[in-house]
């Protein structure tokens, strides 16, 4: 985001800076160790590009109020709580701000998109400028190559390309989340919805309830609890396997849920592209992305 030159950057982070950063990202260093991680990550950011404006903030976001947001156009989470996720979204719809959430937990990663009710962007479209000339072509054997050349079709010019504006609507994150498996229409669906989606399920479950992501093996029993929690609501049961590579952060992942989400700000920021809507999911044992639309009617 920084490289890409828009205008101004917060972050915000209330912690200090630990070993356990050294995994998850390259913005901390051993010698920022117990100091302020968003300092130590700003004063990194503005060697990149000293054009944007960039501001460190150690404030706890669970204390952050409406008025705080206002000043935002786009507003990211990561390492947050469902709940926090779920209020900052509102306050954001309330005041049509983008809003971004994700994290990652080991080998797998998420993040959702909520662009308000109503977002505008344009396409490129290829047109052509004119049409198709009618001739004929001989398929006889003896006929002369360059004769049967002139004869071939013709474009009278190059294709124009076209600015196309489109619109999309999206959900909140709550209406994502939440979403009625057994008695919606998603549930035929259900097969094909990426086994990371209840995998997240899972570990927000298990961070509402300890406060913090996965850290180690020794996790695994409360993550056992808290799949049996979605398995009520969802009727899907997570596998111990998915279970136990959802511990800790892993730099590559982060590196690529990171690099598709960057991805997706800029479009929103420039209008310029279709928009993922509004869920993506990264499965990084097979290393494959997807993306799936939930709490949509229709």
């Amino acid at each position: 985001l920084v490289l890409a030159g828009i205008k101004s950057l917060c972050v915000l982070d209330q912690r200090d800076a630990s070993a356990r950063d050294i995994g998850s990202h390259f913005l901390i260093s051993e010698d920022d160790f117990g100091q302020s991680a968003a300092v130590a990550a700003c004063r990194r950011l503005q060697e990149l590009n000293s054009n944007v404006e960039i501001t460190p903030d150690t404030s706890n976001i669970t204390e952050a109020g409406e008025e705080f947001f206002a000043r935002f156009d786009i507003v990211c989470l990561t390492r947050c709580s469902r709940r926090t996720m779920e209020r900052v979204n509102s306050i954001c719809r309330q005041r049509k701000i983008k809003f971004y959430a994700g994290d990652v937990f080991g080998f797998h990663g998420f993040f959702f998109v909520d662009l308000t009710d109503e977002h505008t962007f344009v396409i490129e479209r290829k047109e052509p400028k004119g049409e198709k000339k009618n001739a004929k072509i001989s398929l006889d054997d003896d006929a002369d190559c360059e004769e049967t050349a002139a004869k071939r079709p013709k474009m009278d010019e190059e294709p124009e390309t076209k600015m196309v504006e489109q619109k999309a609507s999206f959900v909140n994150l709550t209406s994502a989340l939440n979403v009625e498996w057994v008695k919606t229409a998603e549930a035929r669906c259900i097969k094909k919805t990426s086994s990371i989606f209840f995998a997240t399920l899972v570990v927000l479950e298990f961070r509402e309830k300890e406060g913090r992501l996965p850290e180690s093996p020794a996790d695994l029993e409360q993550l056992q609890a808290a799949r049996n929690v979605v398995k009520e609501r969802t009727g899907q049961c997570v596998p111990d396997d998915t279970l136990r590579q959802c511990v800790s952060e892993l730099s590559p992942v982060c590196a690529v849920v990171g690099g598709v989400l960057s991805q997706e700000i800029i479009k929103a920021v420039s209008g310029k592209g279709a928009p993922l809507n509004n869920s993506f999911f990264y499965h990084g044992v097979e290393s494959t992305g997807m993306v799936e639309k939930f709490g949509h009617s229709g």
